[in-house]
């Protein structure tokens, strides 16, 4: 693969990965986080990240936990055990060549195999509380292709067999988490959906794994009730919903969660109504089931006769009804969850 490819190449001291749609915010990052490395003797550092998503700049959460005070911290990985943000590391070129360290040849999930190898043999890194790489999250493309996914799961599972080989436990929840993660779920669920059955033996291989270490594995529960579209509740409830707005009304979906997955299935199969938009604004940006959820903010760009709110919390469905009238949206058009399966 291309970056393999580019090791061979590279003859510098260390090696840092940028994507083409992103760039490094802080003209002299490299050499802080360069300098951070020398000082102590290292062979791994990293900066902070930055996320633009939809035109907002974010502050990326992860590496500010360390550096709150403004200095820079040495970390040991068997206490980290975490395997992301793989671009904001810089990486001695000796260490990955000398221990062969390569991108295992997928198209999905190369990244944090790669990574934990180097981190794992480099035992310590430095985090630099500089401003280092700028993501472009908006352009970043979503996988639907069901090749894509099994490769995505075959780098899940490599990542799990080297948590468990060299006894990283948080590792090994890190990973079952980001399975039991609904947005991975709908890719799955994707690609299960064109039969792809190596998709299944590839989940399945996974559960046997988690078995051992009596560890559940979530999605499997959760892809059955979705495959055979056995949620009567949420059925119940869309056949309620005849009773207040006419057959295909054009709705919004509020609500990316798992009820609001739920539900966004319900209605494509049974098609009483249309779904135009699906929104969500803390998961703005997202891609499921063919469709990318966008923010609160995008609402008024469409066409709508209703909004379905598919948030349980009754407090919470009242927050979000409260944030809709004041941006102008009419009573009248929201349609609650929780009220309509009370």
């Amino acid at each position: 693969m291309a970056r393999n490819k580019c090791l061979e190449i590279a003859r510098g001291e260390f090696i840092c990965f940028l994507d083409a749609d992103d760039f490094y915010y802080d003209n002299h990052a490299l050499d802080n986080i360069y300098d951070g490395i020398k000082k102590h003797n290292l062979s791994v550092g990293c900066g902070l990240m930055l996320k633009n998503v939809e035109g907002k700049v974010i502050q990326a959460p992860f590496f500010r936990n360390y550096v709150k005070e403004g200095k820079e911290v040495i970390v040991n990985f068997k206490d980290y055990q975490y395997d992301g943000y793989f671009v904001c590391y810089m990486m001695s070129r000796k260490l990955i060549v000398e221990n062969n360290i390569g991108f295992p040849d997928l198209r999905r999930f190369q990244d944090p195999p790669f990574l934990v190898q180097c981190l794992d043999i480099a035992q310590r890194f430095v985090i630099i509380p500089t401003e280092f790489y700028y993501c472009n999250i908006n352009n970043k493309k979503r996988f639907t292709d069901p090749k894509v996914v099994n490769d995505m799961l075959k780098g899940l599972k490599w990542q799990l067999e080297f948590a468990i080989n060299h006894s990283y436990q948080h590792l090994t929840e890190v990973v079952t988490n980001r399975l039991n993660d609904i947005s991975y779920a709908s890719h799955i669920i994707n690609a299960l959906s064109e039969d792809n059955f190596q998709a299944l033996d590839l989940l399945m291989d996974i559960n046997r794994l988690l078995s051992n270490e009596k560890i559940k594995l979530d999605i499997l529960r959760f892809m059955i009730s979705e495959i055979r579209n056995i949620d009567f509740n949420c059925k119940k409830v869309i056949y309620e919903f005849e009773n207040e707005i006419p057959r295909n009304s054009r709705i919004i979906l509020y609500g990316a969660g798992k009820k609001g997955m739920e539900l966004f299935s319900a209605i494509t199969e049974m098609k009483n109504f249309e779904v135009i938009g699906w929104v969500d604004k803390y998961k703005r940006g997202q891609y499921y089931f063919g469709r990318t959820v966008v923010g609160i903010d995008k609402i008024t760009a469409f066409s709508f006769d209703y909004i379905l709110i598919a948030i349980q919390s009754p407090s919470v469905a009242e927050s979000v009804k409260n944030e809709l009238r004041d941006i102008g949206i009419p009573s009248d058009k929201m349609i609650l969850y929780h009220q309509v399966k009370g």
